[in-house]
C-alpha cells in the first residue's frame, strides 16, 4: 500500500496502432500522461509498470519539458495568448467539450479538458484577466465546483512543434515505406495527417515512427521508485 502523501500512478504498455488492444488507447493516454506530470513535479512518486512498457520507444522525453499551463482567478493573460497556449499543448477546438483533449471558446468562456484534470473546467474571462475557473459535468455541462487553480498539461506525448508538420509526415511516410506497408495503406494514413487534428493522429502513429528514446532513459528522478508487475498475473 503506498501511503497518501506519496503520489502512485500506473505506466501502461503504448498499443500499437491498428492492433486490437489500441481500442483502450484513451485509457492508456491518460495513465501515461498522468506518469509525466507526477515526473515533472519532482515530488515522491510511485509507479507501477512493466519492463516493456518503460523500454518502451516514445516521444515522453521530448514533452516531459513541456511546462503545464497554470492558471488561477485573477490571473492577468492576453485571451489570444492563452487560446495560442492551449493550442501548442495539443488541445482541439471544438463547439461543445465531449472528451479529454479538447476545448471550446464562447465569448469571453473557455471550457477545457486535460487528460490530468477530475473534470473539465470553465475559465471566464474579463478582458485579459481570469475572473473564475469552475468545474463542469461532461454529462450537462453544468458548472459544480468552483476552484482557485488548475494545471492544464500537454494532452499528448506526441507534442511537436506544428511547423514542423511536412518533416514528420516525411519521417512517417518513410518508416512505413521501409516496413513494406502497401502503397494505398500509406496514402490513407498520410491524408488523415492532412486533417485539423493531426496532432492527435500523430499520436496515434507514434509507436510507429523513429522516436527518440525510451521512457526509462528519459527517467533520472531521484525520488522516484519503478515497481514492475506481471502484465499477466
Amino acid at each position: 500500500v503506498v501511503p497518501e502523501h506519496i503520489k502512485s500512478s500506473h505506466l501502461p504498455y503504448y498499443s500499437f496502432w491498428g492492433t486490437e488492444q489500441h481500442k483502450n488507447h484513451e485509457k492508456e493516454k491518460k495513465s501515461r500522461l498522468l506518469v509525466l506530470e507526477n515526473l515533472k513535479a519532482g515530488a515522491p512518486h510511485v509507479v507501477f509498470s512493466t519492463l516493456t512498457a518503460l523500454c518502451q520507444k516514445t516521444l515522453f522525453a521530448q514533452t516531459g519539458n513541456i511546462d503545464s499551463l497554470k492558471v488561477f482567478c485573477n490571473q492577468r493573460i492576453e485571451f489570444e495568448k492563452f487560446i495560442e497556449e492551449i493550442q501548442k499543448l495539443g488541445y482541439l477546438p471544438t463547439f461543445q467539450i465531449n472528451d479529454v483533449g479538447q476545448y471550446a471558446v464562447r465569448g469571453s468562456i473557455v471550457d477545457i479538458y486535460s487528460h490530468t484534470m477530475k473534470a473539465p473546467i470553465r475559465i471566464e474571462f474579463f478582458a485579459d484577466e481570469i475572473e473564475s475557473i469552475r468545474r463542469f459535468s461532461i454529462d450537462s455541462h453544468l458548472s459544480y465546483e468552483t476552484i482557485k487553480e488548475e494545471y492544464i498539461g500537454p494532452c499528448s506525448e506526441a507534442l511537436v512543434d506544428i511547423d514542423k508538420k511536412l518533416e514528420w509526415k516525411q519521417i512517417i511516410y518513410e518508416y512505413l515505406l521501409e516496413r513494406k506497408i502497401e502503397q494505398q495503406e500509406i496514402a490513407s494514413i498520410i491524408d488523415e495527417l492532412d486533417e485539423r487534428d493531426w496532432l492527435a493522429k500523430l499520436d496515434v502513429l507514434k509507436p510507429l515512427i523513429k522516436p527518440l528514446e525510451s521512457l526509462a532513459s528519459a527517467c533520472t528522478a531521484e525520488d522516484t521508485l519503478f515497481i514492475f508487475v506481471d502484465p499477466f498475473s
